[in-house]
């Protein structure tokens, strides 16, 4: 972004600009009267915005780096909290820490201002109580779980809401912790929504990525139309849309660079909640070269097999020193924090300039965030 900053005070203008900006195609224009423009700005200028630990894979699976240097990460660069998974980082993982390590870096975080946030990938009794033991330990406010199950759609919902259920029931009756449920590359929006609404319960939420719809075949602002009820945390990534075998595959890319909608994903998910706001978390989880291919297709049968398969993952360019693939990976986590942080700066001041107040409004070098989907057709998607 440049420094400079040319006064904005028409309020035609700038609403335009804010349209401009939010724009996506075949998608209405949001609804900005004045309450909503206030609640805008409110809301962008309390982003509850955390390190997520898998922009820094290479520095935790090379052991380089561990939970408490998240924690440092986080500190430096104003965030919220950390959301960083039970298993990785080999030695220095969650789950291998010692209890008593782990309290000490729940007191950091508390001496440092910053929140936990556990991650687990599953909804299995064994792991979700290590999840529990681990968040106990840290002094955490919510645990993230998503389904790894494999077989048809109609019997995997039924064992994935068992799930979440004996997790009330057994391991958190008192409900001190928020779990949250993500869509993760193999079950559609509307079946996620099929979780949440059969378990009912209000501490049992579903966390919004913004990727991880296209290997299903939906779109990420129609997938957060159907999600948005039930969302209080967020994955924000950027990725490009790839034709795969008639589905669509996502690679990840830098922040503002894909195929994603992140200012209005971000608008949408920060309006969230009349009085309060609905969205808790918001992880900065730049994830370059993050490949994950296509999982549902449009010929699918009503009640479609989920195969088993690997997790998808980051590959680090061949012929690469992994010091050199570290460095990368810590410029890209640190410009995504930049990136993002000036997209809010740029919707703030927009909104304020739409309800007349003049404001320095931030002049970008070179190309504006392109307004994304204009290239893949709207009906392959």
């Amino acid at each position: 972004m440049s420094s400079k900053c040319p006064q904005v005070a028409d309020t035609a203008g700038a609403r335009s600009a804010l349209d401009e900006l939010l724009a996506v195609e075949n998608a209405p224009p949001l609804d900005f009267d004045q309450p909503t423009l206030y609640r805008l700005v409110e809301r962008i200028d309390a982003t509850p915005l955390f390190a997520h630990y898998y922009a820094f894979c290479f520095h935790m699976r090379d052991e380089v780096w561990g939970p408490d240097d998240l924690l440092t990460f986080a500190a430096d660069q104003g965030l919220k909290g950390v959301k960083c998974h039970l298993h990785i980082g080999g030695r220095g993982a969650l789950y291998v820490l010692s209890p008593e390590r782990r309290r000490s870096l729940g007191a950091r975080a508390r001496e440092l201002g910053l929140r936990w946030h556990v991650e687990v990938s599953s909804t299995q009794e064994r792991d979700l109580a290590r999840a529990v033991a681990v968040a106990t330990d840290l002094d955490a406010e919510s645990i993230r779980c998503y389904p790894r199950y494999s077989g048809r759609v109609s019997e995997i919902l039924p064992r994935v809401i068992e799930d979440l259920r004996r997790f009330r029931r057994e391991l958190d009756p008192a409900g001190r912790f928020r779990l949250t449920v993500e869509q993760h590359e193999d079950l559609t929006s509307r079946e996620m929504i099929q979780l949440v609404e059969s378990v009912d319960d209000p501490r049992i939420t579903l966390l919004f990525d913004f990727t991880n719809m296209i290997v299903v075949g939906e779109r990420p602002v129609d997938a957060l139309a159907v999600q948005a009820p039930w969302v209080t945390d967020v994955h924000l990534a950027d990725t490009r849309i790839l034709p795969d075998r008639g589905g669509w595959a996502r690679l990840g890319c830098r922040s503002g660079t894909g195929d994603i909608p992140l200012a209005r994903l971000l608008a949408e998910l920060l309006l969230l909640g009349e009085d309060m706001p609905q969205v808790q978390a918001i992880g900065l989880e730049e994830e370059v070269n993050y490949f994950a291919p296509a999982c549902r297709f449009p010929d699918d049968s009503p009640d479609p097999v989920i195969p088993p398969r690997k997790p998808s993952t980051t590959a680090p360019l061949p012929n690469l020193p992994a010091p050199l693939v570290r460095a990368n990976e810590y410029r890209y986590a640190l410009e995504q924090v930049v990136w993002v942080r000036d997209l809010l700066d740029r919707m703030r001041g927009l909104a304020k300039a739409a309800l007349g107040e003049p404001t320095a409004m931030p002049t970008p070098d070179g190309e504006q965030p392109r307004t994304p989907w204009r290239h893949i057709p709207t009906s392959s998607i």
